[in-house]
C-alpha cells in the first residue's frame, strides 16, 4: 500500500527552506529546481492544487491547508482518506480507469466513485461531499448521494417544523463595511426547527393578504444570530427584510420553501384508490403512493383501509386521506423545496409526486403568459386553446400536465363526484373547494381541484385525419392545421356528475377549442444538484 504525504512538506524550493509553494509542481521527483524554475512551476494559477494519481489501495496523511484532486486511475482499489487531517480542506476524486468503480474510505463511511465520474469530499467532523453554486454561490455540504436535505417533520402534530438532515452543512456569507465573513449552519444530527411563530409572524408582515397564513408560499433563510446562525421565515423571495430589516442579500441566505394548505382539509377525510382484486382488507395498511421503505415519507403514504369494494378487475379500495386533520396555515409535506431539490421552474405553488418524479402545480392555471401562476384564490384561467395554455407553461418553465402525471398527481382527489353546487360560478377562483359530498377536493401529494371543477388539458395530442386547414390557436399567424387535432382533458368539469375522476378523460376535444369549462395546469421536472 502507498503512503500519499498531501501535506506539501516535501515540495521547497532550493534555497528557500521555509517557502511552502501554494500549488502543485510538473517537475519529476527528486528534480533540483532553479528559483527561476520554481517560480515557473509552483505558481502557475491550477484551479485544482496538488494532483495526485493513485493506481492501487493507498492511504494519505495530512490533508491541512490546500485542495487536493486525487486521480484513482485503477478499478477495484481504496484511497483511504485520514479523517481530520483534513479538516475543512476539499479532496476532489476522480476515477479514470476504463470501468468500474474505485472507493474511497474516511472513517466508517465508504464512497465509491464510478468510472468517469467525480465526487467532492470535506471533512468537518464527517465526511460530506460538496455541491458548489447555490443561491449565493456557496457551497453546500452534503451527505453522499442526499440532495432532499430539508423536509417536512412528520413528528410535529402541529405540521408547521421542517427538518435539515443529518450530513449538510450550509454556509451563510455575511458582507458588511466591505468585508465578508462565513458563518455556518452544521447538522451533525437531524435538526428540527417550530416554525409555527415564524410563520405567523411572516404572514403578519406580508404586503398582501396581510395575517393569513393559509395557501401562501414562505421562504426560508439563513441569518446571522448571536449564537451563529438561524431560520428566518418570510413571504418575500429575495430577502426577509420585512421580517428584519438587517437581513439583506447581503446578510441571508434563501435556502428553502414551502406552502401552507389554504383550506382545512377535515378530521375524516377519505380517498379510493385502486388495488389488486383480494389483495386488501379492511384494517390493512397500503402504500397510496409508491415510495421506498427507507423514505422518510413512508410512513405518511402507509394508510389504513377502511372499506373495500370488490371486482374482478381492481377493487375500490378506502383509506384515510394522508392530509386527514391537517388544517389551514399548515404546512403542505410535498411542498418544501431547498437548494438541491426543486422544480427547473419557480417552486412557487408546486407540490412533488414522488411517482412520477415531477413537481406539479398545486392550483388550476390563472393568469397568462409571463403572469402565469399557481396560487390560491386566483382568477382561473379559462376559454383559451390548447395551443396558447402551452404557450402559456413555457413562458414560466413548465409543460402542461400530462395523462400519466395528472393520474398520480390526482390520486387522492374526490372520485365520482363535481364541485360542490355543480355549478361554473363555484370554480372562478382557484382552491380550497368541497365536492358535492361536502369532502375537500384535494389529493393526496396536496393538489386542489384536480377533478369536478374544470376540464383541464394534457399535453398528449393526436391526429385525427379530415381535410382543409384550420386554425387552432385561435389567430393562425403562427400556422394552421390540415385536418383535425385532438388533445385530452382531464378531470371532468362541474357538470359530468359521477363521471369526473382521476381517471377521466375527455378523448374528443378539438385543440382548437376555447370553452369556459376547459382550464390548464403546470408542471416541471425536478432538478437535484445546485
Amino acid at each position: 500500500m502507498a503512503i500519499i504525504d498531501l501535506t506539501l512538506n516535501r515540495l521547497k524550493l532550493p534555497g528557500l527552506a521555509n517557502y511552502t509553494p501554494p500549488f502543485g509542481t510538473k517537475k519529476a521527483a527528486d528534480v533540483a529546481l532553479t528559483t527561476l524554475e520554481g517560480c515557473n512551476n509552483f505558481t502557475m494559477p491550477y484551479e485544482l492544487e496538488r494532483p495526485v494519481v493513485v493506481a492501487e489501495n493507498s492511504s494519505c496523511t495530512g490533508l491541512v491547508e490546500h485542495h487536493s484532486l486525487v486521480e484513482l486511475t485503477t478499478a477495484n482499489i481504496t484511497l483511504t482518506l485520514a479523517d481530520g487531517a483534513f479538516r475543512g480542506v476539499k479532496v476532489e476524486v476522480i476515477c479514470s480507469a476504463a470501468s468500474g468503480s474505485a472507493n474511497v474510505l474516511c472513517g466508517s463511511d465508504t464512497y465509491t466513485v464510478e468510472s468517469g465520474k467525480k465526487i467532492n469530499l470535506i471533512w468537518n467532523g464527517e465526511a460530506w461531499q460538496e455541491e458548489a453554486g447555490g443561491s449565493s454561490g456557496a457551497p453546500v455540504g452534503l451527505t453522499y448521494e442526499q440532495s432532499r436535505w430539508l423536509i417536512f417533520d412528520f413528528s410535529d402534530s402541529s405540521h408547521k417544523s421542517l427538518v435539515i438532515k443529518k450530513g449538510t452543512h450550509i454556509p451563510l456569507d455575511v458582507t458588511s463595511g466591505g468585508k465578508t465573513s462565513r458563518m455556518w449552519l452544521h447538522a451533525n444530527t437531524d435538526l428540527s426547527f417550530d416554525l409555527s411563530t415564524a410563520i405567523t409572524t411572516a404572514a403578519g408582515a406580508a404586503a398582501t393578504r396581510t395575517g393569513e397564513a393559509n395557501g401562501r408560499d414562505f421562504y426560508v433563510y439563513l441569518a446571522p444570530d448571536t449564537e451563529g446562525v438561524k431560520l428566518v421565515v418570510s413571504t418575500l423571495s429575495t430577502a426577509p427584510t420585512d421580517i428584519d430589516a438587517s437581513y439583506t442579500v447581503n446578510t441571508t441566505r434563501k435556502i428553502g420553501q414551502f406552502h401552507t394548505l389554504c383550506t382545512d382539509a377535515g378530521a375524516n377525510l377519505t380517498a379510493t384508490i385502486p388495488a389488486d382484486p383480494g389483495s386488501l382488507a379492511v384494517n390493512d395498511y397500503t402504500l397510496v403512493k409508491n415510495v421506498p421503505e427507507d423514505s422518510d415519507f413512508f410512513d405518511f403514504y402507509n394508510r389504513k383501509v377502511t372499506a373495500v369494494s370488490s371486482n374482478a378487475i381492481y377493487d375500490t379500495v378506502t383509506v384515510e386521506h394522508v392530509l386527514k386533520g391537517f388544517t389551514a396555515g399548515q404546512i403542505l409535506p410535498e411542498s418544501v423545496w431547498c437548494l438541491s431539490f426543486r422544480p427547473n421552474s419557480k417552486a412557487d405553488g408546486m407540490v412533488y409526486d414522488p411517482e412520477t418524479d415531477t413537481a406539479v402545480d398545486i392550483y388550476l392555471q390563472s393568469g397568462k403568459g409571463r403572469n402565469t401562476k399557481s396560487v390560491y384564490g386566483g382568477t382561473t384561467t379559462r376559454t383559451r386553446q390548447h395551443e396558447n395554455h402551452q404557450a402559456d407553461m413555457r413562458a414560466v418553465g413548465k409543460l402542461l400536465i400530462s395523462d400519466s402525471e395528472f393520474t398520480s398527481a390526482a390520486l387522492g382527489s374526490n372520485e365520482k363526484t363535481t364541485i360542490y353546487g355543480a355549478a361554473e360560478s363555484s370554480i372562478v377562483t382557484t382552491g380550497g373547494h368541497v365536492d358535492t359530498a361536502s369532502l375537500r377536493m384535494v389529493s393526496f401529494i396536496g393538489a386542489e381541484d384536480m377533478c369536478g371543477g374544470v376540464w383541464q388539458w394534457l399535453r398528449d395530442v393526436s391526429a385525427n385525419g379530415g381535410q382543409n386547414y384550420t386554425t387552432y390557436d385561435g389567430v393562425g399567424n403562427f400556422g394552421q392545421t390540415y385536418g383535425v387535432s385532438y388533445a385530452l382533458l382531464a378531470g371532468g368539469d362541474w357538470a359530468n356528475g359521477a363521471s369526473c375522476g382521476s381517471r377521466c378523460r375527455l378523448a374528443n376535444g378539438a385543440r382548437s377549442s376555447a370553452g369556459a369549462s376547459l382550464g390548464g395546469r403546470g408542471v416541471s421536472r425536478v432538478v437535484r444538484g445546485l
